[in-house]
């Protein structure tokens, strides 16, 4: 027999002979040792502890490397030991049931542990990827995972997991997580009506773009009604809003308002509108840009005493930087001077300009949208009136903001 160390499915290898290659200074000899399946288990727990790291590799992607041995590695000091270690245990994760674990199985839950909550991001995240879509893995692990402070590894527990209930998931979204976390929530396959209606809640632009974009995704009509909404001045939800499987006839009607010509055909071309809905498509394409032609009829001042502006014009409006059609059409809207409302966007008082928007009688989601596109304030700062038509403001503020607008008293 030979003393040299051979791969799984040489000869195995005389437990003697394998404690002196063990003992070997040549760390060649003892790395090719370290690959073998055919050690006892106190062999690779030696090499464990081996000073040459590139020994220690070979440990801890050898999936037959004992428990105590994948924990030792767990807490060592070079990264890539630890690296390779995270890609094998999450393959050897066992079908755990319940409480019912063998002290193996506690063993291999004990290094998941360990290296999720690892300092060095890139562990974490090779850990999430390999137990993304276990049924078995750790409650406690995905947990812990989910809410981590970096996206890379949130991400694949959030979007994968199939521990996570829907209790954990509106529990994640109300702790207003970490950038990306709700977006990755809303991509989850078979999202139940609740999360969705939660994903939409916060706000969260590129989510409501996931979660739209999700065709599995269960979203009710009233939750739908919100984020038609807020649409018009968000581009990026218009195209997978009109193409939303089982889209309801009054959404489609809605949306028929401020899509895209691209878009209008295509709703057009569904086979799932009722014939009221395909003619209000129909009057779209042709009000909004005419029937000989394809270009858009655009306003360049608001009707005044004619034609009615709405919300969804000055939505549209945004999204195509038309400041000046804005400035007019609120103020035609709020009866106030263009002059007032002109200069609120040039200072960039907000809060003129959502006294103004309360006064025309816009919505909440067209008043935020009006102080986030023209003052560039953050959407949490932005004032919005109350659910049923109150002010943003205290009667005191408002009236101090509407005399600004009137010009009543000189901006600063």
């Amino acid at each position: 027999m030979s003393d040299a160390p051979g791969r799984a499915e040489a000869t195995p290898l005389d437990y003697e002979v394998s404690k002196r290659l063990a003992a070997s200074e040549d760390p060649g000899t003892r790395r090719e040792l370290a690959r073998r399946r055919d050690l006892k288990p106190e062999i690779l727990y030696y090499l464990a502890e081996d000073h040459d790291s590139e020994v220690r590799r070979e440990v801890a992607r050898n999936a037959d490397a004992p428990r105590h041995a994948d924990l030792l590695l767990a807490k060592d000091a070079d990264n890539h030991v630890r690296g390779d270690l995270a890609a094998k245990i999450g393959r050897l994760l066992p079908d755990l049931d319940g409480e019912a674990r063998d002290a193996a199985s506690r063993l291999t839950v004990q290094v998941v542990e360990t290296l999720a909550r690892d300092a060095l991001t890139q562990i974490r995240r090779v850990v999430a990827e390999a137990i993304k879509a276990n049924p078995a893995a750790p409650p406690h692990v995905v947990q812990a995972l989910a809410r981590d402070r970096e996206i890379s590894v949130a991400a694949p527990v959030l979007e994968f997991s199939p521990v996570l209930s829907d209790e954990d998931l509106l529990e994640i979204i109300a702790s207003t997580p970490i950038q990306g976390a709700i977006a990755a929530i809303a991509r989850r396959a078979g999202l139940g009506g609740d999360v969705s209606h939660a994903v939409v809640d916060t706000g969260d632009v590129p989510a409501i773009a996931a979660l739209l974009n999700n065709q599995t995704a269960q979203i009710r009509e009233e939750t739908l009604d919100l984020i038609v909404d807020r649409a018009p001045g968000m581009q990026a939800w218009h195209a997978p809003l009109a193409r939303r499987r089982g889209l309801p006839q009054r959404a489609a009607r809605r949306i028929a308002e401020f899509v895209a010509r691209e878009l209008l055909d295509e709703l057009s071309r569904r086979t799932d509108l009722d014939a009221d809905t395909k003619a209000t498509v129909s009057r779209a394409i042709t009000e909004r840009f005419g029937a000989a032609h394809g270009g858009p009829v655009r306003v360049s001042q608001p009707p005044r005493g004619g034609g009615r502006v709405t919300a969804a014009d000055i939505a549209v409006a945004l999204a195509e930087n038309r400041t000046s059609f804005v400035i007019s059409a609120l103020a035609s809207m709020a009866d106030l001077p263009e002059t007032g409302v002109s200069n609120a966007v040039r200072l960039r008082n907000h809060k003129a300009l959502a006294a103004a928007a309360w006064r025309a009688r816009l919505d909440p989601q067209t008043t935020v949208l009006v102080q986030t596109q023209l003052c560039g304030v953050p959407p949490r700062m932005a004032l919005r009136p109350g659910r049923n038509g109150e002010p943003p403001m205290d009667e005191r503020e408002l009236a101090f903001q509407i005399d600004l607008l009137t010009g009543a008293k000189p901006a600063a």
